[in-house]
């Protein structure tokens, strides 16, 4: 699908009834149950940073390119100012999507997901 982002212009609530979406109850978080995952969880620091190691030996090396690097040096970017779905590089702003559609593409994304509470300070400036 993509990522979404919501933000309502005015508010500092996300999701909110401010720009008419509404979350209901949080449902039961499902069991984690992936054995790498728990073995990976149960590690202290020094096992953790070892296996960090030896599975960053399996990424390869990627060539150097000027132009990678000049983009990562003109951190921060611009980001849209509202809510908006992210698939690869395409860019679509909710408000431009009529009502009926754009309900149900944030249904879609939510559906099947747990609210997170997460902040982020470091938000390209306009």
């Amino acid at each position: 699908m993509g990522l979404v982002a919501f933000y309502c212009p005015g508010s500092t609530k996300l999701l909110s009834r401010d720009c008419g979406l509404r979350v209901g109850s949080v449902r039961g978080w499902p069991p984690i149950t992936e054995r790498e995952l728990l073995e990976r969880l149960a590690l202290d620091d020094e096992q953790f940073l070892a296996n960090f190691r030896t599975l960053s030996t399996v990424w390869g090396r990627r060539e150097f390119l000027r132009t990678v690097l000049e983009w990562a040096l003109a951190y921060p970017w611009e980001r849209p100012a509202g809510s908006y779905i992210l698939r690869g590089s395409e860019v679509q702003l909710l408000e431009e999507i009529d009502a009926p559609d754009r309900a149900s593409t944030v249904e879609a994304f939510v559906e099947d997901r747990h609210p997170l509470l997460a902040y982020g300070g470091n938000a390209a400036p306009r």
